[in-house]
């Protein structure tokens, strides 16, 4: 499993709960030999834009995510 804080904007949580954005940083992470918090960030992006296109046709807002990978050392937020 893998502990991540997860800093994103509006644009991002206007259409995806936290629940979502859990799932897709964990079906990313089953799929993926090597788990990397850029290509987690860039599937989160591409999720939130396909929301928005869902929802909102050619208008989408900003869209600005940062994923931190957190040690072991850390409690976690949540986890996946």
């Amino acid at each position: 499993s893998q502990r991540v804080l997860v800093l994103a904007s509006d644009g991002v949580w206007e259409f995806l709960s936290n629940q979502q954005v859990l799932d897709t940083l964990a079906n990313y992470a089953n799929a993926s030999t090597e788990w990397d918090a850029t290509t987690a960030c860039m599937k989160l992006i591409e999720h939130a834009s396909e929301e928005w296109k869902k929802h909102e046709k050619d208008y989408r807002d900003d869209i600005t995510a940062l994923i931190i990978k957190l040690s072991n050392a850390f409690l976690p937020l949540s986890t996946f």
